[in-house]
Order: C-alpha cells, then structure tokens, then sequence
C-alpha cells in the first residue's frame, strides 16, 4: 500500500519560518490529473499548502482519501462535516505559530470536532526555551487532542549536538509529564524512530507524482548509523543527516 500526500495546494495563509513547502505562486491546480492518481486502497493524505484555501479541492480528493492535514484557521460547516464523518485530522502547533487570536480561533476550531485529532508538534529551537509549553499542554491540549507526535526538526544546517539538546529537552519533559500526571498519549516517549516510507509519494496540485513526502530531496545516511547497536531496529528519517535518535530519553523510559 502506498501512501501519498495529496498536495491539493502549495499555497498557505500562515508563514511558519521551519516550512519550505509554501509558496504564493499558483499551483496549476488539474483536477482531473490529480484525481487520476489517487486510489481509496492507498493510505492518502489530504495535505498542502494549506487545504481549506480550497474547499472545492478537498471535496474532490477526500472520497479516495482518509486522512487530512490542516491548521483549523477556517472551519466552514461542509469542512466541519468532512471531518467528522470521513476524515481523520492532523494539525499543528509551534511557538510562535500562531497570533493570539488566531490561537484563540484554532482552539475554538478544535474544539467543535467530534473526534479528538492528532497533534504535530515539530521540535523547533524556540520550543526549546518555550517555558510555557507544558503548562499549555496540561490546561490547552490536553482536554482536546489524541494524541501528541512530536517532529524531529529537518534543517540542514543544524548540527549534532542540537538533536542532542533535544533529546535533553525529551528527557526533561517527560520527566515533567509523569510528575503532572498528564494522560494524553504521546509517541515520543517510547521506541526508536521508524520511518515506513519506501512507499511514500507527494502528489502535486497539477497532477505530477514525485517519490518522498513533500520535503523529499535526496536520501542520507549518517556515517553513525553503519555501527550503531540500534541499527536493527532503528529506521531514522531519510531527510536527516545527524542521528535524531533520542537516546538519553530511550534510557530514561527504559528504567
């Protein structure tokens, strides 16, 4: 089975510093080129861009779709339908993702969804030094999500001892997490990463099919994963060009 982000558009009405995917050209939406390569058997990701910018579009997709990947700015009553009865739900936050009203508007969006989504979380710098964010976590998400996935940050300019610093900041909020008592599932605090993605493909507005998620560029292979004692069970990201592999937390959860 493959998976395929369906990428209804490149478009997007935030401008997060950690994306490439955006832009303001237009995208040469082809309907008919784009549908053709969908098949309702394949794991298929509404994705953008920003979707809900074009409803028409995701309405188009979503019958060989299951899943979607959205900020919840703009929640009309034919999205809000979507959602509930065929579509899974992702969504984002970061610090500094948001304006307080849009943060505000992006709750309120949430909150009105019958089945709890997904949130993304990427591990971006200023998460890091964010003291907020647990505290965000037990009052704000908490209540509203499913679960919570955080991101290892794609930046090539990013060194080692950044992902390690990571790691650290892992370390500290899961300690945190066990103190508060906090239930919301999170898959950061157990196992190595495992990346399913030979099969993986990002399909554009226009019809053109290309191998990789939407951030695919060429694979790499950090020179640590030849000898490393995780190699059997590890399968790192593509993207990365350091070990992302938390492994101080991995001790942490382990005793």
């Amino acid at each position: 089975m493959k998976t395929i982000y369906a990428m209804v558009t490149t478009n997007c009405n935030l401008n997060c510093p950690h994306c490439d995917i955006k832009t303001n050209a237009p995208d040469n939406w082809n309907k008919e080129a784009f549908l053709s390569q969908l098949d309702s058997k394949d794991h298929n990701i509404i994705f953008g861009g920003e979707p809900s910018l074009h409803i028409d579009r995701v309405m188009d997709a979503a019958p060989y779709c299951d899943s979607i990947s959205t900020n919840l700015l703009y929640l009309p009553k034919p999205l809000l339908e979507l959602y509930d009865n065929e579509l899974s739900v992702a969504t984002s936050w970061n610090t500094g993702r948001f304006s307080d009203a849009q943060y505000e508007t992006w709750l309120k969006n949430v909150q009105q969804l019958k089945h709890k989504p997904l949130l993304l979380v990427t591990l971006t710098p200023d998460l890091l030094t964010d003291a907020t964010f647990i505290d965000r976590v037990q009052e704000d998400f908490a209540p509203l999500f499913d679960a919570i996935t955080f991101e290892q940050l794609h930046d090539p300019t990013k060194t080692q001892d950044f992902y390690n610093t990571v790691d650290d900041w892992l370390c500290s909020l899961y300690q945190e997490w066990n103190k508060r008592e906090i239930r919301l599932p999170c898959n950061n605090f157990n196992g190595v990463p495992y990346f399913q993605c030979d099969n993986t493909y990002t399909l554009y507005p226009d019809g053109s099919m290309q191998y990789g998620c939407p951030e695919y560029s060429e694979a790499k292979v950090p020179a640590r994963c030849y000898t490393c004692e995780l190699a059997g069970q590890c399968r790192p990201c593509k993207l990365q060009s350091c070990c992302t592999v938390p492994r101080n937390l991995l001790n942490l959860v382990a005793h």
